[in-house]
C-alpha cells in the first residue's frame, strides 16, 4: 500500500472523523455559551438581591 493512495474505507473514516470533530467543537461552544449566560444570570440575580436589601 502506497502512502499517496487512499482506500475508500480510509476516506469514509476520515470524513466521519472530520464531521465528529466539527460537531464536538460545536458542542463545546454551546456548552461554554450556556455556562457563560447562566453565570451572568446568577451574578445579576445576586446583584439585584443586594440592591433590594440596601
Amino acid at each position: 500500500m502506497s502512502r499517496g493512495v487512499i482506500q475508500p474505507s480510509q476516506q469514509k473514516l476520515a470524513e466521519k472523523l472530520t464531521i465528529l470533530n466539527d460537531r464536538g467543537i460545536g458542542m463545546l461552544t454551546r456548552v461554554y455559551n450556556i455556562k457563560k449566560v447562566r453565570t451572568r444570570t446568577q451574578f445579576s440575580m445576586i446583584y439585584i438581591h443586594l440592591l433590594v436589601i440596601d
